[in-house]
C-alpha cells in the first residue's frame, strides 16, 4: 500500500538535487528508493467457483477479486500463490464430488481476472502442479506468459529451471523463488506424465541444493531482497509442524529475507528466525486461501501482507503488515474475497467477518494490523 505523499517528495527532492548540480548517480544515491509489495495466499479455482463464475459457454471471476483491487493497485508490485492449473477449459475444469486430492484445473478466463486485479506475479509451485500432466504445465506457462505475469516453481526446461525471478519494483530488485514438498503422484495425469517439465521439490533435505543454487544465482544477479514461497504441511490445521519450522530455518540460513507458506488452506503461525549470520527472517507458514470454495469456516480466514522495502545503500524492510481477508458473498455470488474490517463496518456478513477477524488474530504475533479503511478511495460496493 503505497505512501503517494512521501513517493511525491522523494521525487522534488531528487530532482532539486540535480537542479542544484549535484550528479544524476549521488544525487539518487542520496535518497533511498522505496517499494510496496503485496503478497497474498492461495489462489485456487474449484468446482463451486466455476459454478459461481458461469457465464454464458465462458466464465467471469471479475466479482470475486473486486473488493481487493484498491489495495492491490495502490502497491508497486502484487505476488499470490496459483494454486491450480490454468489448462484452460478443453483440458477440462474442476469437477464435483471428487474424492481424495481433487483434480483441479482452471479456465483461461480465470486468469484474466487475476491480471486485471493488479497481480504482477504468481508462485506455481504446488501438489496439484500435475494435475492435467505435462500439458497441464505447458498450457499453464503458456498462458502466463501470455498475460505477461512473472512466474516461477514449474519450467519448460533444466534451462528455465535454472534461471530465477527478478522484479525490478522501482529500483528495487526482488527475487521470488517457489518450491513445493510434495506433489500428488496418485493421479493418472501424474502417472503418464513423462515429467519432461520441471518442479521446483523440497521433498527430501538434498533438495536444498536446489534453493541454494536460486539464492546464490539471484544474488549473483543483484537482487537486494529474496522472497521464498514454500507449499508444504498439514492441509486443515492452523499449527506448523516440525518439518517446517525445521525447512524455514534452513531457507533463511541459506540467505532468503522472507518466507510465505502455503498449503493448509489456512492461517498458520508467524515468527523471525534469527540467522546463523545474525540476519531477522520473517517466516509465515501459512496464509490461507485467498479465493477458494472450501467448505470450513477456517478455510474462509486469509490475509494480505504489505512489505514496505527501502534502499539506501543496502535494502531495509522497513514495515511489515496484514490486513485480514475472509471469503464471502459478493454482488449475490458466493466465494469472494473481502476485507474483513471493512465488511464488517458496512453490516456485510458481519458475524462471519468478526469471527473469522478473531481466529485470524489470535494466530499472529509479529505481525501488525493495518487499517485497510485508509486504502480505499473509491464508493467502496458489496
Amino acid at each position: 500500500m503505497m505512501r503517494p505523499l512521501l513517493r511525491k517528495l522523494t521525487v522534488l527532492l531528487l530532482a532539486f538535487l540535480c537542479i542544484s548540480g549535484l550528479p544524476y548517480a549521488l544525487a539518487e544515491n542520496a535518497v533511498s528508493k522505496e517499494a510496496d509489495i503485496v503478497l497474498t495466499g492461495d489462489i485456487m479455482c474449484l468446482a463451486g467457483q466455476l459454478s459461481a463464475a458461469k457465464k454464458g459457454s465462458g466464465w467471469n471471476f471479475d466479482y470475486a477479486f473486486e473488493s481487493i483491487r484498491p489495495m492491490l493497485f495502490q502497491a508497486d508490485a502484487a505476488i499470490g500463490n496459483l494454486e491450480t492449473p490454468v489448462a484452460g477449459k478443453e483440458q477440462g475444469v474442476t469437477q464435483f464430488n471428487q474424492e481424495g486430492n481433487p483434480i483441479i484445473n482452471a479456465p483461461v478466463d480465470f486468469l484474466d481476472s487475476v491480471k486485471k486485479v493488479g497481480f504482477d506475479c504468481l508462485v506455481t509451485a504446488n501438489n496439484h502442479a500435475f494435475d492435467k500432466g505435462d500439458l497441464g504445465i505447458s498450457e499453464t506457462i503458456k498462458n502466463l506468459d501470455r498475460y505477461g505475469f512473472y512466474h516461477c516453481g514449474t519450467n519448460l526446461s533444466d534451462y528455465m529451471q535454472d534461471e530465477v525471478v527478478i522484479m525490478d519494483v522501482n529500483g528495487i530488485k526482488v527475487a521470488v523463488l517457489s518450491y513445493t514438498q510434495f506433489v500428488n503422484t496418485g493421479t493418472a495425469a501424474y502417472k503418464k506424465s513423462g515429467k519432461m517439465f520441471k518442479l521446483n521439490l523440497i521433498d527430501d533435505y538434498d533438495s536444498f541444493t536446489k534453493i541454494r543454487h536460486d539464492i546464490e544465482t539471484a544474488k549473483a544477479r543483484n537482487a537486494d531482497y529474496i522472497i521464498v514461497y514454500t507449499h508444504w504441511g498439514v492441509e486443515n490445521v492452523n499449527t506448523s509442524n516440525e518439518y517446517q519450522r525445521t525447512t524455514a530455518r534452513a531457507i533463511a540460513d541459506l540467505g532468503a529475507d522472507l518466507i510465505i507458506g502455503s498449503h493448509s488452506h489456512t492461517v498458520q503461525p508467524d515468527e523471525y528466525i534469527e540467522t546463523s549470520d545474525g540476519r531477522k527472517v520473517f517466516v509465515i507458514y501459512s496464509m490461507g486461501n485467498l479465493i477458494s470454495s472450501m467448505p470450513r469456516d477456517i478455510n474462509h480466514d486469509t490475509l494480505m501482507i504489505d512489505l514496505h522495502l527501502t534502499k539506501s545503500g543496502g535494502t531495509v524492510l522497513e514495515e511489515l503488515s496484514y490486513m485480514c481477508l475472509t471469503a464471502g458473498n459478493r454482488q449475490g455470488k458466493q466465494f469472494a474475497v473481502l476485507p474483513s474490517r471493512l465488511a464488517s463496518s458496512h453490516n456485510v456478513q458481519k458475524n462471519s467477518m468478526e469471527a473469522s477477524i478473531k481466529r485470524t488474530t489470535a494466530i499472529l504475533d509479529d505481525i501488525q494490523e493495518v487499517d485497510c479503511f485508509s486504502y480505499v478511495d473509491y464508493d467502496y460496493k458489496f
